[in-house]
């Protein structure tokens, strides 16, 4: 008995200490195996899972990049082919008005559009061609009086801030 008239606590390590003995290894029931197992398995799916989100999540934030990759990538084809197509129409001497009518993407090709334009420029005597834009309201009553640079120029010089 204590001094305070109470039994001490039984020893059930089978030690006079209490202490558990160093030396002595835990028993563990297979219902503890199976518990830690588990644990393991599911902290290791966990991991696993958060790896293949990541790879999934870099794969899409590549073919996103690939996608505005290959976007720019037209976008600058374009560009380049309209800077073409403009260089060549001026090259020919052909008005403004009719270089949008050059089109093609190689130079074969815009070489030969300018061909065709120049020669429909020529066989209407120098002037661009009337384009009938009644729209199905019948027939026209022949082409305007001005061309298209001429309604132009007067827009331009009605229109256009002057600097006096």
């Amino acid at each position: 008995m204590s001094k305070d008239g109470t039994k001490p606590p039984e020893d059930t390590t089978g030690h006079e200490s209490g202490q558990p003995d160093s030396n002595e290894e835990k028993k563990f029931t297979q219902a503890d195996v199976d518990r830690i197992v588990s644990q393991r398995t599911a902290r290791d799916k966990d991991k696993v899972k958060a790896y293949d989100d990541l790879m999934a999540q870099a794969k899409t934030d590549a073919e996103k990049q690939a996608d505005k990759i290959r976007t720019l990538e037209a976008e600058v084809e374009a560009s380049r082919a309209a800077d073409a197509r403009r260089a060549a129409a001026v090259a020919a001497k052909l008005p403004p008005e009719l270089a949008d009518l050059v089109t093609g993407t190689t130079d074969e090709e815009i070489v030969e559009s300018v061909k065709k334009v120049q020669a429909a420029f020529e066989s209407t005597g120098g002037k661009p061609p009337y384009i009938d834009r009644s729209q199905g309201k019948g027939p026209s009553q022949g082409p305007p009086a001005e061309t298209i640079g001429e309604v132009r120029d007067r827009f331009l010089k009605k229109y256009s801030p002057t600097t006096t």
